[in-house]
C-alpha cells in the first residue's frame, strides 16, 4: 500500500493518465485506446474481465447505439432537412442570427446527436453568412456551443448525462426521468446564449474552408429520393420520434427510456424511414467502444479505492462542507473535460460524486446533476467535443481561438450550474 493505494490503484492510475497523454498528444483513434484500457484493466489483479468490459453490457451503451437509428430515420425520411428549412428562416442581422441559430441548435440537440446536429446546420451557416456577408467563423463556434449546451435538457442528449444517469441508476435504483436536468440546464443555456451574444465581437474572423454542399435528399444508392415519398415519411418519422419521447417522459413502468429507443429505432425500418443498411451505417462504433470503455473505466476507479482517496481529500479540503465539494468537484471536472473525453470524465467523477454525498449524509441527485452540467462545458479548446472539432477546420480556426469567449462562457456556465442546484434542490 502506497499512500492508501493498492498496488492495482496505482496501476489504473498510470494506465489512465497514459491514456489520456496519448488522447491528446496524439492522432490515435480515441476508440483504439480505450480498447487498450478495457483489455489493459481486465489483466490487473483486483479486476474482473466482466468488470472490465461492463460497459457492453450496459443499458446505456445499447440506448445510444439505438438512438443512431432512430437519427438515421429522421435523416432519410426527409425529417432533418424539414426541421431546418421550418426553424431557421433567414435572419436580418447578426444578433438575430446568433439566437435563431443557437435556439433551434440546441433544442435539437436534446434529442439526437450533437454530432449530427452540428453536422446538419453548418450548411444553413455558409448560407446565412453568404446573405449576411460576415464569415463563417463568426458562425461557427456558436453552432458547436449551442450543440453542446442543448444536449443537457435531457438525458439522452449527451454520453456524460446517460452514463452518469445510468451509473446513478445502477447504484441507487432510481430510473431518472428523461428531463431529470432540465430545469438546471434551461438556466444554463439562457445564460450560455446571453454570453456568446454579448462577447459577439471576440469571436474571430477566420477565412472559411467550407466549400458548397448538395443538400438534396438522396437514398443508399445515390439516387435523389421524390418529394411524395419524402413527405410522408417526414411526417411519419417525426411522430415516431414524439412518440418516444412522449413515451419517455411519462416513465411508463417497466417501459424504460433504452425500450422505448428500441422500439422507435425498430419502427424507423419498420416503415422504411430508413433501410437496414442506412441505420446500421449510422451507427458510430467507435462512439460505442468510447462509452463503453469509459463504463470499464470508471468501475475501476471504483473497484480499486481511488474514488474513496479522492473524496477523503476532496472532504478534508472542503471541511466537510457539501457547497465546496460541489464547487471543487464542478471546477476540477469542467478544466479536465477540455482535454479528455466528456464522457471519459463523467465516469470518472462518478464514484467520487456519489462516494462524497454519502460520507456528508445528503442527497447525491444534486451532485449528478451539477456534474452533468459541468463535464459538458467544453468551451475553450478544440478538441473538447465532437462539435467543436467539426467546425475547427471548416472556419479556418486557431487553437487558442475557443478561448476567447470560451473561458468567460465556461466560468458563466459553471456559476449559474452551480446557483441554480442549489436553489432549485436546496442543497
Amino acid at each position: 500500500m502506497l499512500l492508501g493505494l493498492s498496488l492495482s490503484a496505482w496501476l489504473v492510475i498510470v494506465l489512465a493518465l497514459a491514456a489520456f497523454a496519448v488522447l491528446i498528444f496524439t492522432d490515435l483513434q480515441p476508440a483504439l485506446v480505450f480498447f487498450v484500457i478495457m483489455a489493459a484493466l481486465a489483466m490487473l489483479p483486483g479486476i474482473s474481465f466482466s468488470q472490465a468490459f461492463a460497459g457492453f453490457a450496459s443499458e446505456s451503451v445499447l440506448l445510444v447505439g439505438v438512438l443512431y437509428i432512430v437519427i438515421a430515420g429522421l435523416k432519410y425520411s426527409g425529417a432533418l432537412d424539414w426541421m431546418v428549412r421550418h426553424l431557421m428562416g433567414v435572419p436580418r442581422n447578426y444578433v438575430v442570427a446568433l439566437l435563431r441559430l443557437m435556439i433551434p441548435v440546441s433544442l435539437l440537440s436534446s434529442v439526437m446527436s450533437n454530432t449530427t446536429t452540428t453536422a446538419l446546420f453548418k450548411g444553413v451557416v455558409q448560407r446565412w453568412a453568404d446573405k449576411l456577408h460576415i464569415l463563417p467563423s463568426k458562425l461557427l463556434i456558436p453552432l458547436a456551443y449551442a450543440a453542446t449546451i442543448g444536449g443537457l435538457f435531457t438525458l439522452i442528449g449527451t454520453p456524460p448525462n446517460l452514463i452518469i444517469s445510468s451509473m446513478y441508476a445502477a447504484k441507487s435504483g432510481v430510473v431518472l426521468n428523461l428531463f431529470a436536468p432540465f430545469p438546471v440546464a434551461i438556466c444554463c443555456v439562457v445564460v450560455d446564449i446571453l454570453v456568446v451574444i454579448l462577447l459577439r465581437r471576440l469571436l474571430p474572423e477566420r477565412v472559411s474552408n467550407m466549400t458548397n454542399t448538395d443538400d438534396t435528399l438522396r437514398d443508399e444508392n445515390g439516387n435523389a429520393v421524390s418529394s411524395s415519398a419524402q413527405s410522408w415519411r417526414t411526417y411519419l418519422s417525426l411522430g415516431i420520434m414524439v412518440a418516444m419521447l412522449v413515451a419517455s417522459a411519462c416513465s411508463i413502468p417497466g417501459f424504460p427510456l433504452a425500450s422505448c429507443a428500441l422500439l422507435a429505432g425498430l419502427l424507423m425500418m419498420f416503415t422504411r424511414c430508413c433501410t437496414a443498411r442506412q441505420a446500421f451505417e449510422e451507427v458510430d462504433w467507435r462512439i460505442l467502444i468510447v462509452f463503453a470503455g469509459s463504463v470499464g473505466l470508471g468501475m475501476a476507479i471504483e473497484v480499486t479505492g481511488i474514488a474513496g482517496q479522492l473524496v477523503n481529500g476532496l472532504l478534508l479540503v472542503c471541511q466537510s462542507d457539501p457547497v465546496w465539494v460541489m464547487v471543487i468537484l464542478c471546477v476540477v471536472s469542467s478544466l479536465l473535460t477540455e482535454v479528455i473525453s466528456d464522457t471519459a470524465c463523467g465516469a470518472m467523477f462518478f464514484p467520487v460524486a456519489w462516494q462524497a454525498a454519502q460520507q456528508l449524509g445528503v442527497d447525491p441527485l444534486p451532485l449528478m446533476i451539477v456534474l452533468m452540467m459541468s463535464v459538458s462545458s467544453s468551451f475553450s479548446t478544440p478538441i473538447a467535443t465532437p462539435p467543436n472539432l467539426i467546425v475547427y477546420t471548416d472556419g479556418g480556426y486557431r487553437f487558442t481561438d475557443y478561448a476567447r469567449v470560451g473561458l468567460p462562457m465556461k466560468a458563466c456556465h459553471l456559476a449559474t450550474a452551480i446557483g441554480a442546484t442549489l436553489l432549485i434542490y436546496n442543497f
